[in-house]
């Protein structure tokens, strides 16, 4: 099985929605700055292999 990254969208409320799973790091990076072009908000990425959220917004990146 391989790990993957989860993407979230935050909603207004807080709650996270989740968006889609990619393999990599890099490419979670590609898809944040491709959503948040197309539709900004606020989006995280959660990492299965350290079991936690790593990126918050494309800055953090």
């Amino acid at each position: 099985m391989k790990l993957t990254y989860d993407i979230f969208r935050k909603l207004p409320d807080g709650a996270p929605i989740w968006i889609e799973a990619v393999q990599t790091l890099e490419l979670a990076k590609t898809r944040l700055a491709t959503l948040s072009k197309t539709h900004p908000g606020e989006y995280i990425v959660y990492d299965f292999s350290r079991n936690q959220f790593v990126a918050f917004g494309i800055d953090s990146l």
